[in-house]
C-alpha cells in the first residue's frame, strides 16, 4: 500500500504523541507528508476553570475559553510541526473545532488520506469510557485505514 497523505490526530497526550512518532517512522519510509490535526472539542470549554473569569474581572480583559482553547491546539500542532521538521518530514497542519470523530473523519475525506494514525486515548480519558472512545468510532467511520498507537 503506497501511502501519499498520513492524517495524524494531535491533542498533546502521551498516546498522541507516540502516534506522531509512529506516523513520523511511516512518512520516511513511503515516503508521505503528514497532516497534523488539532481538533478544539467546544465540550472542553464546560471543563475549563473559573479562573479566567477572575482573570477578567481583575485585568479587564476579555478572555474566551475557545480563545485559550484555540491558543492551547497551536501550541500542540507548533510543538509537533517542529518533530516533524526534525525529523525531515513534510508537514502541514490543521486546527479545527467540533466533534473529534466527525472532525477527524472529515479531515481525512477533505485531505485524501490514504491513512489515519491516533493515540489509543487521548487527554480525556475519563470523557471516553463514558460516551465510547474517539479511536473506536474513528475506525468504525473513517473512509480510510486507521492505525491506532499505544
Amino acid at each position: 500500500m503506497g501511502l501519499h497523505t498520513i492524517l495524524v490526530a494531535i491533542d498533546g497526550s502521551d498516546h498522541a504523541e507516540h502516534a506522531l512518532e509512529t506516523a513520523i517512522d511511516l512518512a520516511r519510509h513511503q515516503p508521505a507528508r503528514l497532516v497534523l490535526l488539532h481538533v478544539v472539542h467546544p465540550l472542553a470549554s464546560m471543563s475549563m476553570s473559573t479562573d479566567f473569569d477572575d482573570y477578567e474581572r481583575l485585568e479587564h480583559v476579555h478572555i474566551s475559553t475557545a480563545d485559550v482553547l484555540r491558543a492551547m491546539g497551536d501550541r500542540v500542532v507548533e510543538g509537533a510541526l517542529r518533530t516533524c521538521g526534525a525529523a525531515g518530514v513534510p508537514a502541514t497542519s490543521i486546527v479545527r473545532a467540533g466533534d473529534p470523530t466527525r472532525v477527524i473523519v472529515e479531515a481525512a475525506t477533505d485531505e485524501d488520506a490514504d491513512l489515519v494514525v491516533l493515540g489509543s486515548r487521548g487527554l480525556s480519558d475519563a470523557k471516553g469510557l463514558l460516551l465510547g472512545s474517539v479511536s473506536h468510532k474513528v475506525i468504525s467511520t473513517a473512509p480510510t485505514p486507521v492505525l491506532v498507537a499505544r
